[in-house]
């Protein structure tokens, strides 16, 4: 149960992200229709972020078993072994592609988007993604693109790093 749990927790958002996406890109250029599926899509990612980063990062960490306390598994799956198998190296493959897609592609996406409505002289409030720059500099719009970098980093680095003994100092 804790295996589907912990998939429908990264995947179902994926789904549910796709209704404002489609509707975005289905709906003609600059209408009110386009403006609000953009604005709730980033609203969105910009909320589910943060916690499927720590999500993501857990998955390559491992617990004791209580009974057998020599014995560790996968946190993201408790029927794989932390030793070394294929199993363990899917999981971790599957982390690392939605570390790409996820903790990287977002702030890319976001900050590809902001840099061609900057060019296009559309930096104003009435975009969709107006929610990722709003209360920026205009001549530096792309502060909460590094933000999500920032955080995305600092997320991720302590929740791998959390089950390790020799960084329990940070």
């Amino acid at each position: 149960d804790q295996v589907y749990t912990f998939y429908a927790y990264i995947y179902g958002p994926i789904f549910v992200l796709m209704v404002p996406y489609i509707n975005a890109i289905s709906t003609p250029p600059r209408s009110l229709e386009r403006k609000t599926a953009a604005a709730l899509l980033s609203i969105l990612l910009s909320l589910w972020y943060s916690p499927l980063l720590q999500t993501i990062a857990s998955m390559y960490n491992c617990y004791a078993d209580g009974e057998r306390q020599d014995r560790l598994y996968m946190v993201s799956d408790p029927s794989v072994s932390c030793e070394p198998s294929l199993s363990r190296a899917i999981i971790n493959v599957h982390s690392a592609v939605l570390v790409a897609l996820i903790g990287v592609g977002f702030p890319l996406f976001s900050f590809f988007k902001i840099r061609a409505l900057r060019n296009a002289g559309k930096l104003d409030f009435d975009e969709g993604f107006a929610n990722l720059y709003q209360f920026y500099n205009p001549r530096l719009p792309y502060f909460e693109s590094f933000q999500f970098l920032r955080k995305g980093a600092l997320i991720f680095l302590l929740t791998l790093l959390r089950e390790n003994p020799r960084y329990k100092l940070f």
